[in-house]
Protein backbone atom coordinates (compact mmCIF):
# COMPACT_ATOMS: atom_id res chain seq x y z
CA UNK A 1 0.00 0.00 0.00
CA UNK A 2 1.28 3.23 -0.95
CA UNK A 3 1.73 6.22 1.50
CA UNK A 4 0.82 9.88 0.92
CA UNK A 5 3.84 10.90 -0.24
CA UNK A 6 4.01 7.72 -2.44
CA UNK A 7 0.24 8.51 -3.74
CA UNK A 8 1.62 12.17 -4.71
CA UNK A 9 4.35 11.17 -6.71
CA UNK A 10 2.68 8.71 -8.71
CA UNK A 11 -0.59 11.23 -9.49
CA UNK A 12 2.30 14.05 -10.45
CA UNK A 13 4.09 11.67 -12.41
CA UNK A 14 0.65 10.02 -13.99
CA UNK A 15 0.16 14.00 -15.11
CA UNK A 16 2.98 14.23 -16.26
CA UNK A 17 3.00 11.19 -19.07
CA UNK A 18 -0.13 12.44 -19.84
CA UNK A 19 0.80 16.25 -20.63
CA UNK A 20 4.00 14.60 -22.68
CA UNK A 21 1.06 12.41 -24.91
CA UNK A 22 -1.26 15.44 -25.23
CA UNK A 23 1.51 17.58 -26.58
CA UNK A 24 2.86 14.39 -28.81
CA UNK A 25 -0.47 14.06 -30.23
CA UNK A 26 -0.75 17.58 -30.77
CA UNK A 27 2.54 18.10 -32.19
CA UNK A 28 1.42 15.05 -34.82
CA UNK A 29 -1.87 16.44 -35.55
CA UNK A 30 0.10 19.69 -36.43
CA UNK A 31 2.05 18.20 -38.64
CA UNK A 32 -0.84 16.47 -40.60
CA UNK A 33 -2.36 19.45 -41.23
CA UNK A 34 0.65 21.19 -42.50
CA UNK A 35 1.25 18.52 -45.05
CA UNK A 36 -2.44 18.36 -45.99
CA UNK A 37 -2.27 14.83 -44.59
CA UNK A 38 -5.04 15.44 -41.47
CA UNK A 39 -7.77 13.03 -43.32
CA UNK A 40 -10.39 15.10 -43.67
CA UNK A 41 -13.97 13.14 -44.40
CA UNK A 42 -15.96 15.72 -45.53
CA UNK A 43 -20.05 15.38 -45.43
CA UNK A 44 -23.06 17.04 -45.66
CA UNK A 45 -24.84 16.92 -42.58
CA UNK A 46 -26.26 18.95 -39.36
CA UNK A 47 -23.99 20.94 -36.94
CA UNK A 48 -26.43 19.60 -33.96
CA UNK A 49 -25.27 16.29 -33.23
CA UNK A 50 -21.87 17.68 -32.65
CA UNK A 51 -23.07 20.05 -30.39
CA UNK A 52 -25.20 18.24 -28.49
CA UNK A 53 -22.88 15.62 -27.97
CA UNK A 54 -20.11 18.08 -26.67
CA UNK A 55 -22.76 19.45 -24.21
CA UNK A 56 -23.30 16.20 -22.72
CA UNK A 57 -19.95 15.52 -22.00
CA UNK A 58 -18.38 18.89 -21.10
CA UNK A 59 -21.54 19.44 -18.86
CA UNK A 60 -20.17 16.93 -16.66
CA UNK A 61 -16.52 18.60 -16.36
CA UNK A 62 -18.55 21.80 -15.60
CA UNK A 63 -20.89 20.75 -12.76
CA UNK A 64 -17.71 18.89 -11.56
CA UNK A 65 -15.69 22.08 -11.01
CA UNK A 66 -19.10 24.05 -10.58
CA UNK A 67 -19.53 26.11 -13.64
CA UNK A 68 -22.73 26.14 -15.13
CA UNK A 69 -22.60 25.56 -18.65
CA UNK A 70 -25.89 26.72 -20.95
CA UNK A 71 -25.92 25.73 -24.50
CA UNK A 72 -28.16 28.14 -27.02
CA UNK A 73 -30.83 26.66 -29.19
CA UNK A 74 -29.37 25.50 -32.22
CA UNK A 75 -32.32 24.50 -34.87
CA UNK A 76 -32.07 21.12 -36.34
CA UNK A 77 -31.82 22.57 -40.21
CA UNK A 78 -28.41 24.16 -39.48
CA UNK A 79 -26.82 21.98 -42.17
CA UNK A 80 -23.14 22.23 -43.32
CA UNK A 81 -20.37 20.59 -45.25
CA UNK A 82 -18.39 18.97 -42.78
CA UNK A 83 -16.24 16.68 -40.61
CA UNK A 84 -18.30 16.02 -37.51
CA UNK A 85 -14.78 14.53 -35.63
CA UNK A 86 -12.51 17.24 -36.52
CA UNK A 87 -14.52 20.54 -36.16
CA UNK A 88 -15.90 18.80 -32.90
CA UNK A 89 -12.30 18.64 -31.75
CA UNK A 90 -11.99 22.24 -32.83
CA UNK A 91 -15.31 23.25 -30.91
CA UNK A 92 -14.10 21.31 -27.98
CA UNK A 93 -11.39 22.92 -27.42
CA UNK A 94 -12.91 26.36 -27.43
CA UNK A 95 -15.26 25.24 -24.52
CA UNK A 96 -12.96 22.76 -22.37
CA UNK A 97 -10.99 26.16 -22.40
CA UNK A 98 -13.90 28.44 -21.16
CA UNK A 99 -14.37 25.93 -18.52
CA UNK A 100 -10.86 25.51 -17.15
CA UNK A 101 -10.19 29.17 -17.28
CA UNK A 102 -13.28 29.77 -15.31
CA UNK A 103 -13.05 29.95 -11.65
CA UNK A 104 -16.48 28.73 -9.63
CA UNK A 105 -19.16 29.44 -9.76
CA UNK A 106 -18.44 31.06 -12.70
CA UNK A 107 -20.96 30.62 -16.24
CA UNK A 108 -19.63 29.58 -19.79
CA UNK A 109 -22.58 30.52 -21.93
CA UNK A 110 -22.67 28.82 -25.93
CA UNK A 111 -24.65 31.04 -28.45
CA UNK A 112 -25.70 30.55 -32.04
CA UNK A 113 -26.79 33.21 -34.67
CA UNK A 114 -27.94 31.23 -37.60
CA UNK A 115 -28.17 33.34 -40.89
CA UNK A 116 -29.01 32.22 -44.89
CA UNK A 117 -25.43 31.69 -45.59
CA UNK A 118 -23.39 31.11 -41.85
CA UNK A 119 -23.74 29.71 -38.22
CA UNK A 120 -21.98 32.35 -35.76
CA UNK A 121 -21.00 30.12 -32.72
CA UNK A 122 -20.11 31.97 -29.43
CA UNK A 123 -18.29 30.66 -26.50
CA UNK A 124 -18.64 33.26 -23.49
CA UNK A 125 -16.95 32.80 -20.56
CA UNK A 126 -15.97 35.04 -17.03
CA UNK A 127 -12.75 33.58 -16.90
CA UNK A 128 -9.18 34.95 -16.56
CA UNK A 129 -9.12 36.47 -19.55
CA UNK A 130 -6.21 37.49 -21.70
CA UNK A 131 -3.50 40.13 -21.34
CA UNK A 132 -4.33 42.95 -23.93
CA UNK A 133 -0.53 42.51 -25.07
CA UNK A 134 0.03 39.08 -25.62
CA UNK A 135 -3.41 39.05 -27.57
CA UNK A 136 -1.40 39.44 -30.76
CA UNK A 137 0.24 35.99 -30.37
CA UNK A 138 -3.46 34.43 -30.15
CA UNK A 139 -3.14 31.03 -32.12
CA UNK A 140 0.50 30.84 -32.56
CA UNK A 141 2.51 27.60 -31.45
CA UNK A 142 3.37 27.21 -27.87
CA UNK A 143 1.00 30.51 -26.93
CA UNK A 144 -0.07 30.58 -23.31
CA UNK A 145 -0.64 33.84 -21.56
CA UNK A 146 1.31 34.64 -18.61
CA UNK A 147 -2.06 34.61 -16.44
CA UNK A 148 -2.96 31.11 -17.95
CA UNK A 149 0.45 29.58 -17.14
CA UNK A 150 0.39 30.32 -13.73
CA UNK A 151 -3.33 29.13 -12.65
CA UNK A 152 -3.15 25.79 -15.07
CA UNK A 153 0.31 24.69 -15.46
CA UNK A 154 -0.32 21.57 -17.81
CA UNK A 155 -1.20 22.52 -21.38
CA UNK A 156 0.68 22.09 -24.95
CA UNK A 157 -0.13 25.46 -26.04
CA UNK A 158 -0.96 24.25 -29.27
CA UNK A 159 -5.24 24.46 -28.83
CA UNK A 160 -5.38 27.58 -30.32
CA UNK A 161 -3.78 26.28 -33.17
CA UNK A 162 -4.94 23.55 -33.90
CA UNK A 163 -8.65 25.19 -33.75
CA UNK A 164 -7.53 27.50 -36.23
CA UNK A 165 -6.56 25.46 -38.42
CA UNK A 166 -9.17 22.82 -38.51
CA UNK A 167 -12.50 25.80 -38.57
CA UNK A 168 -10.52 27.00 -41.90
CA UNK A 169 -10.51 24.23 -43.47
CA UNK A 170 -13.95 24.39 -42.84
CA UNK A 171 -13.79 27.70 -44.64
CA UNK A 172 -15.13 29.21 -41.25
CA UNK A 173 -12.89 32.24 -39.48
CA UNK A 174 -12.31 32.31 -35.79
CA UNK A 175 -11.79 35.52 -33.81
CA UNK A 176 -11.16 36.23 -29.82
CA UNK A 177 -12.27 38.67 -27.52
CA UNK A 178 -10.74 39.20 -24.42
CA UNK A 179 -10.42 41.67 -21.22
CA UNK A 180 -8.49 40.17 -18.64
CA UNK A 181 -10.41 39.36 -14.73
CA UNK A 182 -13.54 39.97 -17.15
CA UNK A 183 -13.44 37.13 -19.68
CA UNK A 184 -13.63 35.95 -23.16
CA UNK A 185 -15.41 35.36 -26.40
CA UNK A 186 -14.65 32.77 -29.11
CA UNK A 187 -16.24 33.60 -32.15
CA UNK A 188 -16.40 30.62 -34.75
CA UNK A 189 -18.19 31.62 -38.08
CA UNK A 190 -19.10 28.31 -40.64
CA UNK A 191 -20.59 28.16 -43.77
CA UNK A 192 -23.75 26.44 -44.20
CA UNK A 193 -24.22 23.70 -46.73
CA UNK A 194 -25.67 25.57 -50.17
CA UNK A 195 -29.51 24.98 -51.44
CA UNK A 196 -28.44 23.02 -54.41
CA UNK A 197 -27.47 19.77 -54.69
CA UNK A 198 -24.75 20.49 -57.73
CA UNK A 199 -23.00 23.60 -55.74
CA UNK A 200 -22.85 21.40 -52.52
CA UNK A 201 -21.11 18.80 -54.28
CA UNK A 202 -18.55 21.70 -55.40
CA UNK A 203 -18.29 23.18 -52.18
CA UNK A 204 -17.35 19.50 -51.23
CA UNK A 205 -15.20 19.07 -53.97
CA UNK A 206 -13.18 22.06 -53.19
CA UNK A 207 -12.88 21.40 -49.11
CA UNK A 208 -11.47 18.49 -49.61
CA UNK A 209 -8.77 20.01 -52.41
CA UNK A 210 -7.80 22.57 -49.88
CA UNK A 211 -7.33 19.79 -46.92
CA UNK A 212 -4.87 18.24 -49.13
CA UNK A 213 -2.39 21.72 -50.03
CA UNK A 214 0.58 21.84 -47.57
CA UNK A 215 0.44 24.74 -45.03
CA UNK A 216 3.57 27.05 -44.59
CA UNK A 217 4.63 25.62 -41.16
CA UNK A 218 5.17 28.77 -38.65
CA UNK A 219 8.10 29.27 -36.64
CA UNK A 220 7.23 29.19 -33.10
CA UNK A 221 7.56 32.36 -30.95
CA UNK A 222 9.13 31.76 -27.11
CA UNK A 223 7.08 30.03 -24.78
CA UNK A 224 6.68 31.65 -21.54
CA UNK A 225 8.61 30.60 -18.53
CA UNK A 226 8.44 30.63 -14.74
CA UNK A 227 11.56 31.42 -12.79
CA UNK A 228 12.35 30.47 -9.29
CA UNK A 229 10.28 33.32 -7.38
CA UNK A 230 7.05 32.44 -9.80
CA UNK A 231 7.23 35.46 -11.43
CA UNK A 232 6.86 35.10 -15.28
CA UNK A 233 9.73 35.91 -17.66
CA UNK A 234 10.07 36.04 -21.00
CA UNK A 235 12.78 33.84 -23.02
Amino acid sequence: KLNVNQLRAAKNGLTATETAVELINDLLDIARIEGGRFGFTFNVGPLKPVIDKLYNILKVKAEEKGITLTLGELPDSVTMVLDPDRLEMALENSIENAIKYTNPPGDVRVTFDVSEETVVMKVIDQGIGIPKEQQHRLFTKFFRAPNAVLLQTAGSGLGLYLMKSIVENHNGTITIESEENVGTTVIITLPLAHKKEKDVAQQKQALEQKAQEPVEPELPQPAPQINDQNNLSQT
